[in-house]
């Protein structure tokens, strides 16, 4: 299934009385990694789980290759959108080959048998993340950073082409923070798929993002590339804290220093 483009049209949200998002509109393009950053309660969680279905918004539309994703069926969805959760309950019962081949069921159905594609898409996703050799091991017993990179394998089994992934790196550990990222950006260039990330780390953003939406009070404030976004005035508005921002010697890329 070819990735279509993502476009999001004046979308509004509110719990209760409380507005979170107001008239946000982004257009996303195969190919491309999107980093959302903000500060704690700007959005970036509700707006990936909003694009995901999971919450429904008060005004606005979602489109993929211009159809509204409320036209899809459940199934239909799930085989173009993949969300990896912030967080999500443990069951015990289940082994980590057992939930990441969860990843498969939009394309085999719940009760059908795995095919052998099915068990080849689950390994290579396992291989990925570093947890083949973890892959008969039971939830219960994997520290936080290894639940992290089991539910990023599932969500590379699931093979949609719009993945949305909140906060991918927490709790991992140096290492496995820049191999998750790496292997989410040359799998989003192979496949051409859409990657929508949610990261606090401002040079994690600007190394992976093709392009950051910076939120703040409800908006995105600034969209682009993260020459355009990672400013002083920009990250200020967006943080409430003073910082400098120069280029990085090796790369070039924008550095953020706290002042």
């Amino acid at each position: 299934m070819s990735t279509k483009p993502l476009r999001i049209d004046k979308l509004s949200f509110r719990y209760t009385d409380v507005p979170v998002l107001k008239d946000l509109s982004l257009t996303l393009e195969p190919g491309e990694i999107v980093v959302l950053l903000g500060a704690n309660g700007a959005g970036k969680t509700t707006l990936l789980r909003t694009i995901a279905r999971q919450l429904h918004p008060e005004s606005g539309a979602i489109w993929i290759d211009e159809t509204d994703i409320r036209d899809f069926t459940r199934r239909a969805l799930a085989q173009r959108v993949s969300l990896m959760p912030q967080f999500e309950q443990r069951e015990t019962s289940l082994t980590v080959q057992e939930v990441v081949m969860l990843g498969r069921a939009p394309h085999a159905g719940w009760y059908q048998p795995w095919t052998k594609l099915d068990e080849v898409r689950v390994r290579e996703s396992l291989e990925a993340t570093g947890m083949w050799s973890l892959r008969d091991r039971t939830l219960d017993t994997l520290s936080g950073g290894e639940w992290r990179r089991m539910i990023l394998a599932r969500s590379l089994a699931q093979e949609a082409s719009i993945l949305l992934l909140d906060e991918p790196t927490a709790g991992l550990d140096l290492r496995f923070q820049f191999e998750s990222l790496r292997k989410i950006q040359s799998v989003v260039r192979e496949r051409q798929l859409i990657a929508i990330l949610s990261i606090h780390d401002l040079q994690q953003s600007a190394m992976f993002g093709d392009k950051i939406a910076l939120l703040s009070s409800q908006q995105i404030i600034a969209f682009g590339s993260p020459a355009q976004v990672l400013t002083a005035p920009l990250l200020e508005q967006a943080f409430g804290i003073r910082v400098q921002v120069f280029a990085n010697p090796i790369n070039g890329l924008p550095t953020i220093v706290p002042v």
